[in-house]
């Protein structure tokens, strides 16, 4: 009991509405990194800050348990 006005005001404080900010992103998951002129027009025109890019696949060998080499 000696504890409620203690958990009582951590609850209180703690339930504040966070303010956060979406940013749009795409993703490139193509072999070659190579946008054409109609890719990057229409990333300029969404105003697009990120780009996440594939840039290779790995082969796992499921019976080593470790990467093909």
């Amino acid at each position: 009991m000696k504890y409620l006005p203690i958990v009582l005001l951590l609850l209180l404080f703690s339930c504040k509405q966070k303010n956060r900010e979406v940013t749009p992103a795409f993703y490139y998951w193509k072999s070659n990194f190579n946008p054409t002129s109609y890719e990057k027009k229409k990333l300029d025109s969404l105003d697009i800050q990120t780009l996440f890019v594939k840039f290779f696949d790995v082969a796992w060998d499921v019976n080593q348990k470790r990467r093909y080499q």
